[in-house]
């Protein structure tokens, strides 16, 4: 039987409250101790910076990457594939302006 791979999971927009994302972490650690999932490093200036719970995954049976970003209010975290070498793929311009303004500070 072949391994089961990230093809079944679904990428997340939000999350609706911080219990979710706590199930979440949850169920991210139960991946990484079946084998099936490893944290990675983020590289160099592809994350959000230091002041986000960011994380970043790698599926061991594809090599696909993903990134978890937890909720800091009034954004609400994130999961999702991470495209082209770690470029942003942002799924609003919500995301993108809530990005921009942490990056700048204001």
């Amino acid at each position: 039987m072949p391994d089961p791979h990230c093809d079944d999971w679904n990428q997340l927009d939000f999350f609706y409250s911080g219990r979710e994302y706590e199930r979440f972490q949850e169920w991210i650690r139960e991946e990484i101790a079946a084998g099936r999932v490893r944290e990675v490093r983020i590289p160099w200036r592809a994350g959000w910076g230091n002041a986000w719970d960011e994380h970043w995954y790698r599926c061991r049976a594809c090599g696909q990457r993903w990134r978890l970003v937890g909720p800091d209010p009034p954004f609400r975290g994130i999961f999702k594939k991470v495209r082209r070498k770690g470029l942003f793929s942002f799924t609003t311009w919500g995301d993108a302006l809530h990005f921009r303004v942490r990056r700048d500070g204001r």
